[in-house]
């Protein structure tokens, strides 16, 4: 399987996750049948022996999740890195009102952005010239706290308190 990354502006992001929500919607993921030749030659790349393996519903939702997660600097989704670890993880999973799967704290994080030189104006300000980089100081990390409850980020990158979430339990095997 070829992996390619595309980027996409805002309005472009958003017609593809309406288009994949829509064809979800109308059963088109999980029933053949129900799509136009077109669309389902466009699902299974045009290859017969592709209908059994066209995403599924379940496949749709996976995907709608990874495009609505931010990426940090070296393209990593903050959900791939948070279920790295899912073979240790403990209890069950935390999911927002809205359905959507949570994936994250949302954490303060602080950095120095380092600069290259400065001028000074003639009313003593500096004028900065940033080299563009920034050092994090992971040891200064902390979870943003609202009414004394953490802050919570779902698979779309909705922000929901601590006391909204409901826990589900962890699946045996």
């Amino acid at each position: 399987m070829q992996t390619e990354s595309y980027s996409m502006t805002d309005q472009e992001h958003a017609t593809v996750l309406a288009a994949l929500r829509y064809y979800q919607q109308q059963g088109l993921a999980d029933e053949p049948q129900k799509r136009p030749g077109p669309i389902h030659d466009i699902a299974t790349g045009g290859d017969p022996a592709m209908n059994a393996a066209a995403m599924n519903a379940a496949d749709i939702d996976t995907l709608c999740e990874r495009l609505n997660t931010p990426r940090n600097v070296e393209g990593d989704s903050i959900a791939r890195m948070t279920t790295a670890h899912e073979g240790i993880r403990r209890g069950g999973q935390l999911y927002a009102p809205n359905g959507r799967r949570i994936i994250a704290t949302k954490d303060w994080i602080p950095g120095n952005a380092l600069i290259d030189g400065a001028t000074r104006h003639p009313d003593g300000s500096l004028e900065l010239a940033w080299t563009g980089a920034t050092q994090i100081c992971w040891d200064g990390q902390s979870t943003e706290m609202s009414r004394g409850r953490r802050v919570f980020i779902d698979a779309a990158g909705n922000e929901w308190p601590e006391h909204r979430l409901t826990l589900h339990a962890a699946k045996e095997g």
